[in-house]
């Protein structure tokens, strides 16, 4: 049965609006009365500038001309010149019109028509005089060697063009006449061919002298080319990259319909085309009502923009679209022909059916076999759909492509759903309808809703992520797990850097909503090693709402995700190869150190030999491989957060501290080489965990932990030398290696002067080296955010109990230049409430109450940074 309502002429060219602004209007009514004396009046009071531009020798050969015409002589070329002259201070295109107008009532049609051709006759070099009555801009005026034309020169001449159009046989040669002489140079046979469209021969002329770009145009007379021979006889058909528009294509497509395919693949073909008009040109091409068009855009559909194009022209053209199709793989391009059926897979339903019914059996089997998936499961019946999907009208997403996207399994992965619930499945997620989710997820299989809401996620990116489609990419936090996770931390990282900072964003946020340990440990990786500063501040961001969501701060939501990696709860692990055994253990690095079953150290987990047992041994160095890796990244993060809480002077809670930290399988090993500090209303003194778990103090006697205790890293400053010598001594005693200096730290400590005014006169005045400040940032302290030419006129160390030690620098650093600046000298050294962006506040409060360990290492870290 046929539809042929449903169906679009397809043998129509139709050009949207914004597409047919650049047309050859004519005008009739005459020209505006009040133009001559405007004229005369603007020549008035420029003539200073009239006289000045002859006296510039170049320029004595036309002063003739203009002084015939100003003394009222019927001069064109002498009008013109000094049009151009009067152009210089003025808009272009209001200028000519009115100029134009004011000569047709001054000395006729043909003398307007001559002074218009005769601007194209020479040309004006920018010029500035200077004379007793002023300076001037004027030109060196030339003959003309080249001349391009624009979309004003339309516009100007429209009643000048309408008055030729509209005028009597005789009058019409008489114009054509006074002109024909003039067109002497490129610019005149322009204007000649502008005023006279319809003289093909005229227009030849001029495209065969007009400005070459290269091999392409600049499209300036495509409105007046209405043959494939005036097309040819440009420079080149091809249209240059940054002149493609709309109404530059759409002039072309009304004068030559469907044979403008040629520029416009040429155009597409031609060297360093821009990627951001290619999109225009595959609409222009989208739009062309033929077979080879149509052909075009289905032998490159595999190319995102084509595909689009090629959805445009699906629409328009649907029955040719799919006999394209069926052509294309029917010559060797199953590829494209595929990718081409997937974009007809998106076409309107009714539309679609109606299409199909025009084909002919063999065609129509094809199309079937394209759109099959050759290894597909079978689709539920509609009678087993939840009712979102089957009575949804799903609106259009331009870049989805159903049929590229893996099949959605029913639950038991024995059926799948139909494309047609597919497709309105997208729309429950473009719509962020919970309710109709909730109704997918319930009859649908887990993984094969990650690995479609993933694929939809590529795809969304692969078509330039459009940003009001970004839903595709958050449905991977309603459907991802420990896999999405894993795919998407190369991706978060590395978008920053392609200037999709906001994809970044958008990426953290699937990762919280995941809500997994590895998706919020990721976040915490995100946050400490990402290379971008703006993502690493993002992700500490979203660390701190996800935190203070579950009552706890940033490091104690760390604290929790930090992996066991199954290690046993003594910290180790044993790897069993048959006849032999390994044990693994850490060093204060956290590397794995390995020892056999004699206590023997080895340099590493040897590979698996002929006697060991091939498969019990591959899966044990297989786990050692994979915990090498992962802790490559971990074991560095820790032992930076255990001595940034050490420099912070952060606390732990008693119950926190035998979870999170002694009693932790991998934490234990740092922990077992730090010296501790317990402190209550009552007491307060130093301890380290024994191997036994137990708790000892510098005696190595065995001490228990006060109830309600804090605990935090011991510091220098908290001990008499005594105290540190005899805790050094223990270390020394255990053969015990810290992963980080703590008990010869050095200290130091802010004045009461220091404290009282907020200024730390004792640093200010240094030059310093700008690496040795970068260093700094290893250590807690904090550059400034770039201001006027990319220069960070600061840095600072925030202080936990609120509040900065700021350093102003002069001249200061330059973003991207790392250490290769000149030396920096530290302006003014202070304590403040708040730092500003130029670090030179004087007003405000300052911090008096810091903690001892902090207002150490902050006068420590300077104290390196001067010495």
């Amino acid at each position: 049965m046929k539809h042929k309502s449903a169906l679009p002429d397809e043998s129509l060219l139709e050009l949207p609006p914004r597409w047919r602004t650049w047309t050859v209007k004519s005008r009739t009514g005459g020209p505006d009365p009040k133009s001559l004396e405007a004229w005369r009046e603007l020549i008035a009071s420029r003539m200073a500038a009239i006289d000045a531009a002859f006296t510039l020798d170049e320029n004595k050969p036309y002063e003739a001309a203009v002084r015939s015409y100003l003394a009222g002589g019927a001069d064109p070329l002498g009008a013109a010149i000094v049009l151009r002259i009067e152009r210089g201070l003025t808009n272009e295109e209001e200028l000519t019109g009115e100029a134009i107008d004011a000569w047709h009532l001054e000395h006729g049609l043909a003398f307007a028509a001559s002074a218009v051709v005769s601007l194209g006759r020479f040309q004006l070099d920018p010029y500035r005089i200077h004379t007793s009555t002023g300076t001037h801009l004027i030109g060196t005026m030339r003959e003309s060697e080249y001349a391009t034309v624009d979309f004003w020169h339309y516009r100007v001449t429209e009643q000048l063009r309408g008055a030729i159009e509209s005028s009597d046989d005789a009058e019409r040669r008489a114009v054509k006449d006074a002109v024909v002489g003039l067109r002497t140079a490129p610019g005149a046979l322009n204007w000649a061919a502008i005023l006279f469209p319809n003289d093909k021969e005229w227009v030849a002329e001029a495209c065969a002298r007009y400005r070459p770009l290269g091999e392409a145009t600049d499209g300036g007379l495509w409105p007046l080319v209405t043959t494939v021979d005036l097309l040819d006889s440009l420079p080149g058909p091809a249209l240059f990259p940054s002149c493609v528009t709309r109404p530059v294509i759409g002039a072309l497509l009304t004068g030559i319909g469907p044979e403008a395919l040629k520029a416009l693949v040429a155009t597409l073909e031609g060297e360093n085309f821009r990627v951001d008009g290619r999109e225009t040109v595959l609409d222009g091409i989208a739009m062309i009502p033929s077979d080879e068009a149509t052909a075009f855009l289905v032998e490159h559909a595999t190319d995102r923009r084509t595909g689009e194009a090629l959805a445009k022209a699906a629409n328009r053209f649907p029955v040719r679209a799919m006999r394209m199709t069926v052509a294309r793989s029917r010559t060797a391009g199953e590829t494209e022909a595929r990718a081409a059926a997937a974009v007809l897979g998106e076409m309107d339903a009714t539309l679609f059916e109606a299409a199909l019914n025009e084909l002919d059996p063999a065609d129509r089997s094809v199309l079937d076999r394209l759109m099959s998936r050759p290894d597909g499961f079978p689709t539920l019946p509609a009678s087993d759909l939840p009712s979102v999907l089957s009575e949804a009208d799903a609106k259009p997403v331009v870049w989805l492509r159903v049929m590229n996207l893996p099949q959605i399994l029913a639950e038991g992965r024995e059926a799948a759903l139909p494309d047609s619930a597919v497709r309105n499945f997208v729309a429950l997620l473009a719509s962020e309808d919970e309710q109709g989710v909730a109704a997918v997820k319930e009859i649908c299989d887990a993984e094969s809703l990650r690995e479609f809401t993933w694929a939809l996620s590529r795809q969304w990116a692969d078509n330039g992520g459009p940003w009001k489609d970004r839903w595709a990419l958050e449905s991977l936090g309603e459907f991802g797990d420990d896999e999405t996770v894993a795919r998407l931390e190369p991706l978060i990282k590395a978008w920053p850097g392609e200037n999709k900072h906001h994809w970044a964003v958008a990426g953290l946020k699937v990762l919280g909503r995941i809500g997994s340990e590895k998706a919020l440990s990721t976040m915490q990786a995100v946050s400490q090693r990402a290379k971008y500063k703006a993502i690493k501040a993002e992700a500490k961001r979203q660390i701190q709402v996800i935190a203070a969501g579950l009552g706890l701060t940033g490091e104690q939501l760390a604290d929790r995700l930090v992996p066991d990696f199954g290690l046993g709860e003594d910290g180790t692990i044993v790897l069993d190869y048959g006849r032999r055994k390994f044990h693994v253990s850490f060093d204060e690095q956290l590397k794995p150190v390995v020892t056999d079953e004699n206590g023997k150290p080895r340099k590493t987990l040897p590979k698996p030999g002929v006697k060991d047992d091939a498969e019990i041994a591959g899966a044990a160095h297989a786990r050692f491989s994979a915990l090498k890796k992962e802790l490559r990244t971990v074991s560095a993060d820790q032992v930076r957060r255990l001595e940034a809480a050490m420099i912070n002077a952060r606390t732990w809670e008693q119950r926190e501290f035998a979870e999170h930290m002694s009693g932790h399988p991998l934490m234990r090993h740092l922990t077992d080489r730090m010296i501790w500090h317990a402190e209550s209303d009552e007491t307060r003194f130093r301890f380290r965990v024994a191997e036994d778990r137990t708790f000892s103090d510098m005696e190595d006697e065995e001490v228990d932990l006060p109830e309600g205790a804090l605990i935090r890293l011991a510091h220098p400053v908290d001990m008499a030398p005594e105290e540190r010598s005899a805790w050094a001594q223990v270390l020394v005693d255990y053969e015990i290696l810290q992963p980080f200096e703590q008990l010869g730290r050095p200290i130091g400590s802010l004045t009461d002067e220091e404290l009282t005014t907020g200024r730390l006169r004792r640093f200010e005045g240094a030059e310093v080296p700008p690496g040795s400040i970068l260093g700094l940032t290893k250590h807690g302290w904090v550059r400034g955010r770039p201001q006027d030419n990319g220069t960070e006129f600061g840095f600072h160390f925030p202080l936990p109990g609120g509040g900065y030690v700021a350093v102003e620098l002069d001249p200061g650093l330059q973003i991207g230049m790392g250490a290769d600046t000149e030396d920096q000298r530290l302006e003014r050294v202070y304590l403040t409430d708040a730092v500003d962006l130029y670090y030179r506040q004087t007003e405000g409060g300052h911090p008096t109450d810091i903690d001892p360990v902090v207002a150490s290492e902050a006068v420590t870290a300077l104290d390196r940074l001067t010495d």
